[in-house]
């Protein structure tokens, strides 16, 4: 089934726009936006883009989550990011004119909005703030090198196992008032192996012994964290005293 096309709603009023670049623009910009972007729904599994193809402009998403893949020459592949609503996405391969390095794909039903690259160069040779800030996302934004770390066979996967959950902390998991992480992920484990480059069956063995400890509690695709501080204390990692 192809993805579907929704109603489209003006930019100033989506609830996500104050998260985004294009906060930024003037009512004139917003209203140029407006004019010529594309709003879709994708259903879980679909693509939103392909690796190695063309990059036409930058997708902002509005609901859900989605998962960056690279697949390697022999076909092997690798999960290393998670897009979260209020993100935008493909900037990387627009700015620098080249393919994109990944495919994009809906782990949850998705709203995206697709904004043509014409569009984005006038609103930025009009109103060098946008230039800022996407410069601001590039210079915050990891990117691959993050998921070298959560890979990086010098690392026991234990560690890289509670670094992914530091990393998904901000993304998928809420604070409760008794001070408990909960994560709903929209992850499956094979894809949460990947990220971190182990086999299915390793993970089963390290959340075992986190449950053992006592560290995380396991759901499903729910993950309870009764004491935060404790657990990325395993790793060296303080956490804000407001997030505790």
């Amino acid at each position: 089934m192809a993805p579907i096309t929704k109603q489209r709603k003006q930019c100033s009023q989506c609830w996500v726009h104050t998260r985004t670049e294009w906060s930024v623009l003037s009512k004139t910009g917003v209203a140029k936006i407006d004019a010529t972007r594309r709003s879709v729904q994708y259903r879980p599994g679909e693509s939103i883009f392909h690796q190695h193809e063309q990059p036409h402009g930058i997708y902002c998403l509005e609901s859900g989550h989605l998962l960056l893949r690279h697949f390697d020459s022999f076909g092997e592949q690798t999960n290393f990011q998670v897009v979260k609503y209020g993100e935008t996405l493909g900037w990387r391969s627009f700015f620098a004119e080249r393919p994109h390095a990944a495919t994009a794909i809906a782990l949850s039903r998705c709203d995206v909005c697709f904004v043509p690259g014409s569009v984005i160069n006038e609103c930025i040779a009009r109103e060098p703030a946008l230039a800022r800030a996407f410069l601001k996302t590039i210079a915050l934004d990891r990117g691959p090198s993050e998921a070298l770390m959560l890979r990086s066979p010098r690392l026991p996967v234990r560690v890289r196992f509670i670094y992914l959950l530091l990393y998904l902390r901000s993304r998928c998991a809420n604070h409760t008032r008794r001070g408990m992480l909960v994560y709903d992920l929209p992850l499956q484990r094979r894809d949460i192996a990947s990220m971190i480059g182990i086999r299915n069956e390793t993970l089963s063995r390290v959340i075992r012994e986190l449950q053992r400890e006592k560290l995380a509690r396991f759901e499903g695709r729910q993950i309870m964290v009764p004491d935060p501080e404790k657990l990325f204390g395993v790793i060296g990692v303080k956490l804000p005293e407001e997030d505790l």
